[in-house]
C-alpha cells in the first residue's frame, strides 16, 4: 500500500504534466484570437476614422465651394465693380449679419488698398501681401489665402479671393471672404469622436486651422515638426498608428482637403488604442479568467480523479469576427457609375451613381447587357472592351458616348477593369463611369470662342505684314527711286520676314480651326502621285541650293484617295521642308508610298539627319514642342506644322508616328484610307469636318 503512494503521486504528475501540455494550444489560441481581434478592431477603427475623415472633408468642401460661389455672385453687382464704397460697405455688412461663417466681406483694388468692408475701416489698409489677393490676381481665378489674423477683424481667419475682371479681362479689383476659423472649430467640435480622440485641420505648411480639443492652443501654432503632422504632410491620405503630442498613442486617418490653401490643406482624425482595442482588452481577460479555471478544474480533475482529458476552448468570437469582415467588404456610394457585370457583359450591380448618370433604377437593369448603355453605332466597341478585358487588361481614362433610358446620349470617362479571384482567374469586370457631358460642351464652346478671337487678331496682323511686303518689293524694284545695294539687301531681308511672319500666322490660323473641329475639308478623288510629285517639284531648287537630293519611290497602283488635296499637299510640304532642313548637304530625302492590305495606302518621308532622341519621340507631335536639333537649327518655327499634320491626317481618318535613329536620320509615316465607296462610280459630295 505504502509502495502504491510514490507510483500514483507519479502518474498524477505525468497527467498533470499532459494536462498542462494540453493547455498549450489552447492559451496559443486564445492569444491568436485576441491578436485576430486586435488586428480586426485596428482595421474598423481605422475605417471608423476615414469616415468621419470624409464626412468632415465633404462637409468643408460644401463651405468652400460656397465661398466661391458667393464670391463669383458678389464680382458681378454694380456697387462692387463700380468701386462705390458706401453701397459696397452697406452690402457687405449684410451679408457678413447674414452668414456668421464669415468675419468679413471685401473688395481690394489692383494696387493691394482695400475700398469697401464690412467691418468699418480708416485711412488707407494696405492688404497687397496677403496670400489670396496675390493667388487671386496670379491666378485670374478663385484662391484661398494662408492663415492668419485679420488685420480689422483681428481674428484668426481663413481668407478666400476672387477677381473683378472687365470686358477685355483686365483686372479691376479682388473679391475676398474671411471664414472665421472660430466658427469652423465649433463645427469641429460637433463631430462625434471617442473620448480622447482628436481632430485637427492643417494647411500645406503644417499651420493648425482647426482642432478639437483645446483650440486656444493650437489653432495658429505651426508644428511641421510634430510625427503625426510630418507624416500627414509626407503621404497626404492615409492612415498611421503612432503617438501624439501629448504622448498618447492613436490610430490616425488622414486626407487632403480639396480646394485648401495652395491647393492642399489635411484632415486628420486620432483615436486612442485604449479606446479602440478596449473590447479587445476584455475579451482577452475574459477568456484568460475561463482558461485558467478551466486549467484549474483539470488540473484538480487530474490530481484527484486523473483524467487525463481537457475540455477544449470553442470561441464563438472567431465566426462573430468572420461575420464583421463580411460586413467591411460592403461598397459605399458613390456619384459615379460604379457598375459590375460578367465577363459576357450581363450586369449584375448598379449603384445610385449609375442610376443619376444614366437613368435605369437598379430593378430595370440588373440582368440586362451591358451594350443596352451604348449607341447603335458603338455595339462593336463594346465587344472589344469585353474582349480585351477578358485577357486581363485594364481600360483606363476612356472616353466615349452612351445612351441613356429616355435615348439622351451622354459623353462618359470610363474605367474598366478585371475581376480576378484568388487563383488570379478572371470572374467579372467593373466599370466606372463618370459623366462628362456638359465638360465636353464647355470645351467646345471655348474652342469655339478662340478660334473666332484668334481670327479676329490674325486678320489684324495679316493686312499690315501683306503692305510691309508690297511696299517693300515696289522699293527693290526702284518703283519708289533707286536703292544702292545694301537697301536691297535690307528691303529683301524685310520682305523675307516678313513672308515668314504671315506663314506663321497662317499655321495658327489653321491650329485654332482645327481645334475648334471647323477645319474644311473640300474632298475630291486625288491622283496621289501626281501630288507628289507636284510638291518635290516645289522643293527642287531649295534642296539642289542645299545639296541634298530628292527621291520619290511610289508603287505603281494608282489606289484612289478621297481627300482634301490641298490640305494633304500642306502635309506633305510641311514634311519634306523639314526633312530638307534637318538633312545636311550629301544626305537625300526619300518618298515612298504603297498600299497596305487592299484597303489603305501608306506614305513616308525619310531624311538622313541627325535624328530624334529617344526621349522626344512622345513629344514630337505636341503644340510648340521642338526637338533639340530644331531649336539649334538656323531654320526657327512655331512647333505647329506636325501637330497641324497630325489633325489633317486624323480628320482624313488616318493616322500618323514617327520613327527615328539618333545619327540615321527619322522616318515620317502617315497612313490613309483608300476610297473605296468610289467602287460604284458614284463620288460622294463634297464633306465638311
Amino acid at each position: 500500500m505504502m509502495a502504491s503512494i510514490p507510483l500514483l503521486v507519479n502518474l498524477r504528475v505525468r497527467l498533470v504534466a499532459l494536462v498542462l501540455l494540453a493547455l498549450i494550444p489552447a492559451l496559443a489560441l486564445v492569444l491568436f484570437i485576441a491578436w485576430e481581434e486586435r488586428g480586426l478592431e485596428t482595421a474598423e477603427t481605422f475605417e471608423d476614422a476615414q469616415r468621419l475623415v470624409r464626412l468632415f472633408s465633404q462637409d468643408q468642401e460644401r463651405y468652400i465651394e460656397g465661398a466661391r460661389q458667393l464670391l463669383i455672385a458678389l464680382a458681378q453687382l454694380p456697387d462692387v465693380r463700380d468701386g462705390n464704397t458706401r453701397s459696397c460697405n452697406a452690402l457687405f455688412a449684410n451679408l457678413e449679419a447674414q452668414y456668421p461663417l464669415y468675419a468679413n466681406f471685401g473688395a481690394i483694388w489692383p494696387d493691394g488698398k482695400l475700398y469697401c468692408s464690412a467691418v468699418p475701416f480708416e485711412g488707407v489698409v494696405d492688404l497687397s501681401d496677403r496670400s489670396y489677393f496675390r493667388r487671386a490676381v496670379q491666378s485670374r481665378d478663385f484662391a484661398i489665402g494662408d492663415y492668419q489674423i485679420g488685420r480689422l477683424t483681428k481674428k484668426p481667419t481663413l481668407n478666400f479671393g476672387y477677381p473683378v475682371s472687365d470686358e477685355t479681362g483686365k483686372i479691376k479689383a479682388v473679391v475676398f471672404a474671411a471664414l472665421d476659423l472660430g466658427w469652423l472649430n465649433s463645427r469641429v467640435a460637433e463631430v462625434d469622436l471617442p473620448a480622447g480622440s482628436v481632430l485637427s485641420v492643417i494647411d500645406y505648411r503644417g499651420t493648425v486651422l482647426a482642432r478639437y480639443p483645446d483650440p486656444e492652443n493650437w489653432i495658429g501654432k505651426s508644428a511641421p515638426e510634430l510625427p503625426v503632422f510630418k507624416t500627414v504632410l509626407t503621404r497626404r491620405k492615409g492612415t498611421a498608428q503612432m503617438a501624439g503630442a501629448d504622448g498618447v498613442r492613436r490610430l490616425y486617418a488622414f486626407a487632403s482637403l480639396k480646394g485648401g490653401p495652395s491647393g492642399d490643406a489635411y484632415v486628420i482624425v486620432g483615436i486612442p488604442e485604449a479606446a479602440a482595442f478596449a473590447n479587445v482588452h476584455r475579451s482577452l481577460l475574459r477568456n484568460l479568467v475561463w482558461l485558467g479555471l478551466v486549467a484549474v478544474l483539470a488540473l484538480a480533475a487530474a490530481w484527484f480523479i486523473g483524467n487525463p482529458f481537457v475540455v477544449s476552448y470553442i470561441s464563438e468570437r472567431i465566426r462573430a469576427q468572420e461575420a464583421r469582415l463580411r460586413l467591411a467588404a460592403i461598397v459605399e456610394s458613390s456619384d459615379d457609375a460604379i457598375i459590375g457585370k460578367t465577363l459576357e457583359g450581363t450586369i449584375t450591380s448598379w449603384n445610385r451613381g449609375a442610376e443619376r448618370i444614366y437613368g435605369y433604377a437598379e430593378h430595370e437593369i440588373i440582368g440586362r447587357s451591358i451594350a443596352t448603355l451604348a449607341p447603335p453605332e458603338r455595339k462593336d466597341e463594346i465587344t472589344d472592351i469585353l474582349e480585351r478585358l477578358k485577357r486581363g487588361e485594364r481600360i483606363e481614362h476612356y472616353e466615349t458616348v452612351r445612351v441613356r433610358k429616355d435615348g439622351k446620349p451622354i459623353d462618359v470617362y470610363l474605367t474598366v477593369s478585371p475581376v480576378s479571384d484568388a487563383s488570379g482567374k478572371v470572374t467579372g469586370l467593373s466599370t466606372i463611369a463618370r459623366d462628362i457631358t456638359e465638360r465636353k460642351r464647355l470645351e467646345q464652346e471655348a474652342n469655339r470662342l478662340r478660334a473666332d478671337f484668334t481670327a479676329m487678331i490674325i486678320h489684324d496682323l495679316r493686312s499690315p505684314l501683306t503692305t510691309i511686303m508690297s511696299g517693300a518689293g515696289m522699293m527693290e524694284e526702284g518703283l519708289a527711286g533707286p536703292v544702292n545695294p545694301d537697301q536691297k539687301k535690307w528691303l529683301g531681308k524685310i520682305q523675307a520676314s516678313s513672308r515668314h511672319m504671315v506663314d506663321l500666322i497662317s499655321e495658327f490660323l489653321d491650329l485654332s480651326k482645327i481645334e475648334a473641329g471647323r477645319i474644311e475639308l473640300l474632298k475630291e478623288e486625288v491622283d496621289l502621285h501626281g501630288l507628289v510629285k507636284n510638291c518635290l517639284d516645289n522643293y527642287l531648287i531649295v534642296a539642289r541650293d542645299k545639296g541634298v537630293s530628292l527621291i520619290s519611290s511610289l508603287s505603281p497602283e494608282r489606289p484612289r484617295i478621297w481627300a482634301d488635296p490641298r490640305r494633304l499637299e500642306q502635309v506633305f510640304a510641311n514634311l519634306v521642308s523639314n526633312a530638307i532642313k534637318f538633312t545636311p548637304a550629301g544626305g537625300k530625302i526619300q518618298v515612298n508610298g504603297a498600299l497596305e492590305n487592299g484597303d489603305r495606302i501608306q506614305l513616308s518621308v525619310s531624311d538622313t539627319g541627325p535624328g530624334i532622341p529617344p526621349r522626344e519621340l512622345g513629344q514630337i507631335f505636341q503644340k510648340y514642342r521642338q526637338t533639340m536639333s530644331g531649336k539649334t537649327s538656323q531654320h526657327k518655327g512655331t512647333g505647329l506644322g506636325l501637330v497641324i499634320c497630325k489633325m489633317i491626317v486624323e480628320a482624313h481618318g488616318g493616322k500618323i508616328w514617327v520613327e527615328s535613329q539618333e545619327g540615321k536620320g527619322t522616318t515620317f509615316f502617315f497612313s490613309l484610307p483608300v476610297a473605296s465607296q468610289l467602287a460604284d462610280g458614284n463620288p460622294p459630295s463634297p464633306s465638311l469636318t
